[in-house]
């Protein structure tokens, strides 16, 4: 996308005693290594993850791709919806 040089590298931090997997803070990304998500009681780390850096910090992150379940696709939509959580890609 262009957002960050390629010499930038990711670093895991731990925010509030929650440990994020990939983490920069200009621009603000954060991102968790999960291989594959097949239900919502997984989707809830990152998505904590996500909203403990949004508070922190006061800006809205780019946050990580997720790769889940067809059947979980539009729960996660509108949850991320009702917690005010961007997600800018998904897949299934």
């Amino acid at each position: 996308m262009g957002v960050i040089s390629e010499k930038v590298e990711f670093k895991p931090i731990n925010i509030d005693g929650e440990e994020i997997n990939m983490f920069l803070e200009d621009p603000l990304i954060v991102g968790e290594v999960t291989s594959y998500s097949e239900s919502l009681q997984e989707l809830e780390k990152p998505i904590r993850k996500i909203k403990i850096v949004k508070q922190k910090y006061k800006r809205e992150p780019r946050n990580t791709s997720l790769t889940v379940k067809e059947d979980v696709v539009d729960v996660l939509r509108k949850s991320c919806e009702e917690m005010d959580i961007e997600l800018i890609s998904l897949y299934k």
